[in-house]
């Protein structure tokens, strides 16, 4: 949950012109766009920015049916700020092993899996309906895993 609420502030501050510091997961998020999230982890990892505008900013953080909504208040820059992320997947496989503890038929998930993903993410000024400008924010590798499921050998699920 951390994590999604300070991938919520970074995308916050994205649209709002600012480019935070941000560390990407290992695997892909389910709950943000790749190149969008920001993962934070006490005495390693943290989410930061500069106000390097002359003007103060005001961030507002609210929680609506487990629905947590930010918003950036200062300066506008004149652009109407979007976010947009390229990227390619590799599929994650799926591996069989055998446990014999487990029943005929029976299977047993070890290990989900997760695509492995190469990303640019960028961000695109718009003065109305032009595109100004797209700027590339960052590139990242997100790892793959492959699902992982155990049966007992005798089960046509191999086949």
């Amino acid at each position: 949950g951390v994590c999604q609420v300070s991938t919520t502030l970074y995308n916050a501050l994205l649209l709002a012109n600012f480019v935070p510091s941000a560390h990407k997961h290992t695997l892909a998020c389910s709950y943000v766009e790749p190149g969008f999230d920001a993962m934070v982890a006490y005495g390693t990892s943290d989410l930061t920015f500069t106000n390097d505008t002359d003007y103060p900013i005001y961030i507002s953080a609210m929680v609506v049916d487990k629905t947590v909504t930010m918003t950036v208040y200062g300066v506008t820059n004149g652009y109407t700020v979007s976010r947009e992320s390229e990227h390619t997947r590799t599929p994650f496989d799926t591996v069989f092993v055998v446990d014999e503890t487990l029943s005929d038929g029976e299977e047993k998930v070890l290990c989900n899996g997760s695509d492995g993903i190469v990303s640019k993410a960028y961000l695109c000024y718009y003065d109305g309906d032009k595109l100004i400008e797209r700027r590339l924010i960052r590139t990242d590798v997100y790892k793959k895993v492959d699902k992982i499921i155990a049966s007992n050998g005798n089960t046509s699920a191999q086949d």
